[in-house]
């Protein structure tokens, strides 16, 4: 077993090279949601795929749940992490945030820039917090949540303010474009408030804008400039998010058993990742459970394959229920289970026998009983990568697993801790 899980693991490494970057922002995050968030996402994205009916624009449901849909901002920077990637989003969006701030300082030095005291200062300013924020993403940590809300919020501001005090209003609007960028950052990472708050501020600022330039060259080159300002700011952003959601729904799908409802071996392995990611950063122990069905066989061969897979899909909610919705549950072989969860050892031990006692008292056609192996390791005093440890943590539970089989199942055995 654990040879085709190392195989897996390497066909999903390769697979995962042959994307491009531009692809990765898009598709990302669904490896980080699971089958409940997956028909949450349905609902609402029927009226952008056409699944909800060619005819139906935007129903008030759908909305009212993509407005109520949770962040996704933790886990998309807990794919990133995972994937050795978060040099590379540091520096693009470091970056762009460095684009942001020459802009104005650029404008300083123009006829058609800020030309009174408070707009030149308004202008520096714009251009001092860009700069910051530049510095931040750069040199610091991946920001949390909250802060890069407030990343978002005062670069769009900025972006708006210095705008907004070129002298030359037609120079400003053109200026307002580079807004795209960062909603290319709210619609990747956050969730609908922020966008809307977004589309709102941008929205504003080029109405006050398009007036302007409709007092200085006409009502023409207001509505021409709107147009195409309009068009990127308000309408290509929404087009990426909801593509993101999309296209994330349907990967998301792929990670999933359809007999059990828990993730697949490929879901796994990507979600013990970010689990073994984040128990690094917490200083938490993390343990594998592999469970195995006894004599499944027997039973297929004795009751039919309809019975075999009920036993299994009824093992599947019984591990489920007993890990708890913080624990990665996966249906990693035909008969064969896998638990990822953070905690001490004798936590994860309880959770074990727990699997192994319950599985006798399930209801149904045929008694069950499982064999079941434990492997914990204290990820501080670890140097493996997460997805070298996760592989050795397999490992060891299938080894302490068919330990218990050879003992005639219906056994816990755990593995010696791993360091």
């Amino acid at each position: 077993m654990y040879d085709m899980w190392v195989h897996g693991r390497h066909h999903a490494r390769s697979s995962s090279r042959e994307g491009s970057l531009a692809t990765l922002g898009i598709v990302c995050c669904h490896t980080c949601l699971g089958r409940d968030e997956q028909k949450h996402d349905r609902g609402y994205m029927g009226a952008f795929t056409g699944t909800g009916g060619v005819t139906s624009a935007l129903p008030l449901g759908d909305l009212t749940r993509w407005w109520s849909s949770p962040s996704r901002y933790d886990q998309m920077m807990g794919y990133f992490s995972t994937r050795s990637m978060r040099v590379a989003l540091r520096a693009a969006v470091g970056g762009c945030a460095g684009a942001l701030a020459l802009i104005p300082l650029a404008m300083e030095f123009s006829p058609m820039g800020p030309r009174t005291g408070v707009w030149r200062w308004l202008d520096i300013l714009a251009s001092l917090l860009a700069f910051f924020w530049m510095l931040r993403w750069w040199l610091g940590p991946l920001p949390k949540e909250s802060e890069s809300v407030v990343f978002s919020v005062t670069s769009v501001a900025s972006v708006c303010i210095a705008c907004f005090a070129d002298s030359d209003r037609g120079t400003g609007m053109h200026g307002l474009i580079s807004l795209s960028l960062m909603a290319i950052y709210i619609c990747s990472f956050h969730g609908a408030r922020l966008i809307v708050l977004y589309l709102l501020t941008s929205l504003a600022t080029m109405t006050f804008l398009a007036i302007a330039i409709d007092l200085q060259q006409g009502w023409a080159v207001a509505m021409a400039d709107s147009v195409v300002t309009a068009t990127l700011l308000v309408g290509v952003p929404p087009i990426i998010h909801f593509a993101q959601l999309a296209l994330t729904s349907d990967a998301r799908a792929a990670g999933i058993d359809p007999l059990t409802g828990l993730h697949n071996r490929r879901g796994f392995d990507d979600q013990s990742m970010a689990l073994a990611q984040a128990a690094r950063a917490d200083r938490s122990e993390l343990s594998i459970i592999m469970i195995d069905i006894d004599r499944f066989k027997q039973i297929n061969d004795r009751f039919g394959h309809g019975v075999g897979d009920q036993v299994i899909a009824d093992v599947g909610s019984h591990i489920k229920a007993i890990s708890g919705s913080a624990a990665v549950v996966g249906r990693v072989g035909g008969e064969e289970f896998c638990v990822a969860l953070l905690g001490p050892t004798a936590q994860a031990r309880e959770v074990a026998e727990q699997i192994r006692a319950g599985s006798e008292s399930l209801e149904g056609m045929v008694t069950v009983t499982v064999s079941v192996g434990l492997a914990t390791s204290t990820l501080p005093t670890s140097n493996a990568a997460p997805d070298n440890l996760i592989g050795q943590l397999v490992a060891d539970a299938d080894h302490a697993m068919y330990s218990a089989k050879r003992q005639g199942g219906n056994r816990l055995e755990v593995w010696s801790v791993t360091g």
